[in-house]
């Protein structure tokens, strides 16, 4: 079977795949030159299979997102929880992070939440949720 994934909103310079992801239905893909939160801020797409079809669940940022971050480099999941994206620099330390997101089923919809960030190999802190653009099907 073969589908493309596509975004609809994004710009010819997004790089949407640069990083990829997938696991029992569910894929993680990494968008490093997205700019909704400033040049090449970068984001990751979750999309969800649904029988033959695949679809976008929800978009994910990093929490303390800036320009030149590259969220999205990198991408990782498995069957379940969690997911992990990272951003080649993050820039308040000019420094790479990763950013672990777990998914919380709440009836009727899927929601996404930042657990942690961590850094030069460090936990820096526990946040709940991070923003987040809920996405229709």
């Amino acid at each position: 079977m073969e589908a493309e994934l596509t975004d609809p909103d994004q710009n010819p310079d997004d790089r949407l795949g640069f990083s990829v992801a997938i696991s029992n239905g569910r894929a993680i893909v990494g968008i490093v030159g997205d700019d909704d939160n400033g040049d090449a801020s970068g984001s990751a797409l979750v999309y969800r299979q649904s029988g033959s079809n695949w679809y976008r669940a929800e978009r994910l940022y990093n929490s303390d997102a800036a320009v030149g971050d590259s969220f999205g480099c990198s991408v990782a999941t498995s069957a379940g929880d969690p997911a992990v994206v990272g951003a080649y620099e993050q820039a308040a330390l000019q420094t790479g992070a990763a950013y672990v997101f777990n998914e919380r089923a709440i009836p009727a919809v899927s929601e996404w939440g930042l657990v942690v960030m961590a850094l030069l190999g460090l936990t820096v802190g526990t946040i709940m949720f991070s923003r987040m653009k809920r996405q229709t099907a």
